[in-house]
């Protein structure tokens, strides 16, 4: 799912489910890939300390979401303002 991560969240813009990275990480709480790095950290480059400092992987799921999000705005399927954290879809992308 990490490597889908660009096109599902891509997916998620475009159905105006997400609008912010903030709305993105809260989205990505309730998918699969959370619980399962949630319950094996270890398999997604996280250590169990990582786990014991951010309980709720707040800061990893940001940097997974804001990683996804430099893809698709390079490849001009959204636009991403890394400032103010809004989304924005662009035609291509849709």
């Amino acid at each position: 799912f990490v490597k889908c991560l660009p096109d599902n969240l891509n997916a998620e813009l475009v159905l105006g489910s997400i609008s912010t990275v903030k709305e993105a990480c809260t989205w990505l709480g309730y998918t699969y890939l959370f619980v399962r790095m949630m319950r094996n950290p270890l398999a997604y480059g996280l250590t169990w300390q990582d786990l014991e400092r951010d309980p709720r992987l707040d800061g990893h799921r940001k940097k997974l979401v804001a990683e996804a999000a430099r893809q698709l705005d390079h490849a001009r399927t959204m636009r991403f303002d890394e400032k103010s954290g809004n989304l924005y879809p662009t035609e291509q992308g849709r």
